[in-house]
């Protein structure tokens, strides 16, 4: 958590290496986010619109889905994190867990943005891995023997990103996996995804799911 705590203040200070610090400081050309490839990598994209963050948070124990966090700013969002308040994205959360949620959330976004480009294939897993090892999470267990699917989807301007996780009973993570696609509204992105998710796992054979 020590660690997480000083990248707060990073964040906040505007010294994260983002392509947009390092371009405006060492006058480079390559601004693109390096892990989804579709945005400027500012702090605010990779810490909150970015869909690697959006999996790493939905793919925790809670499900949480970032893209509906009212935020509309770096300093908004480490206020936040510091002096958390009631909001439907973090349910079941008290404010001290939402702070530590968060902070290690950024902490383990940014390992995961660098490890992917570095190490390529396979970072995404690590990372959730790594972020549900750092503190104790709550969650609400399938049957023994049985697997959850949680779903989630982000729309914006015709576009839309799916994305959906199993668990085992032990909270396990079985499967991860994301995509975006072209909808015309959020709602159809929603059911979407949840057609995506039966779909995959009618064809890997999985019978015993909530």
């Amino acid at each position: 958590m020590k660690d997480s705590k000083l990248f707060l203040w990073r964040l906040i200070s505007n010294t994260i290496p983002s392509k947009e610090v390092l371009v405006d400081r060492l006058r480079g050309d390559d601004v693109i986010c390096e892990v989804c490839g579709a945005e400027l990598e500012i702090a605010f994209h990779v810490f909150k619109e970015c869909q690697g963050i959006r999996m790493l948070a939905f793919a925790s124990r809670w499900g949480c889905k970032i893209d509906q966090w009212k935020v509309n700013s770096v300093k908004e969002m480490v206020e936040f994190c510091v002096e958390p308040r009631a909001n439907h994205c973090f349910i079941g959360m008290d404010k001290e867990l939402i702070t530590v949620f968060l902070a290690t959330l950024f902490y383990a976004s940014w390992n995961f943005r660098n490890e992917l480009r570095f190490q390529g294939a396979g970072a995404i897993r690590k990372a959730v891995l790594k972020l549900q090892k750092s503190f104790q999470e709550k969650w609400s267990v399938p049957a023994q023997g049985w697997w959850k699917l949680n779903t989630d989807a982000a729309y914006s301007d015709g576009k839309a990103g799916l994305a959906f996780v199993a668990r085992d009973s032990n909270g396990e993570i079985k499967f991860l996996t994301s995509k975006s696609i072209k909808r015309d509204s959020p709602y159809e992105a929603k059911l979407q995804a949840m057609k995506w998710a039966s779909a995959c796992a009618e064809d890997k054979g999985w019978n015993f799911l909530e």
